[in-house]
């Protein structure tokens, strides 16, 4: 089966963004909340390449009832404009993620909380702290998933001592015959 015939399926069912599926049924308000990925600015420039100026002053009306040919058309422009498997955050989770493993730059940038395209640290280094969450949460799960896995030995601190004692009565002991050898 083709992806093409696929995505026919899902467009015969609803509106397909971001790898999220919604009835026709719901509102334009409604649309851009669950999936994200779209601003009010993308929002404001649908409703003027669709003529939609009505549903500015009603916001909860189903976009089916507007037309019949305006949920086909929008789907059209969505597997054009967004992804259709994953979502968008899920895409920059992805990519920062790729770049950590890949060890460049940017990656270990990321990791760490810095800037990672050349900017000042002293002005804006908390800005960069903040977005570069998705990488040092991934970080901090993977190493406590790796503490989980590995089983520290632990040290019994009492042989140890008794083997070092061991060792040094033996090196004392040594020294001292062979000094009684060198007086006879």
């Amino acid at each position: 089966m083709k992806f093409e015939h696929v995505l026919q399926i899902y467009w015969s069912k609803g509106f397909l963004t971001n790898g999220k599926l919604q009835s026709f049924n719901t509102s334009f308000k409604n649309l851009f909340n669950e999936p994200g990925g779209a601003s009010k600015s993308t929002q404001l420039k649908l409703i003027q390449r669709f003529e939609l100026y009505s549903l500015i002053r009603r916001p909860n009306q189903p976009i089916s009832s507007i037309s019949d040919t305006l949920p086909e058309s929008l789907n059209l422009l969505f597997s054009k404009i967004t992804n259709i498997n994953n979502s968008v955050s899920d895409l920059t989770k992805y990519s920062l993620l790729r770049l950590y493993l890949t060890k460049t730059t940017r990656g270990r940038s990321h990791a760490l909380g810095k800037p990672s395209r050349g900017q000042r640290t002293w002005s804006n280094a908390w800005s960069a702290y903040h977005t570069n969450n998705i990488t040092r949460s991934f970080i901090n799960a993977y190493q406590k998933m790796k503490q989980k896995n590995f089983k520290e030995e632990k040290i019994n601190y009492r042989i140890v001592k008794k083997k070092s004692l061991r060792t040094t009565r033996k090196e004392t002991v040594s020294k001292v015959i062979v000094k009684i050898n060198n007086w006879f």
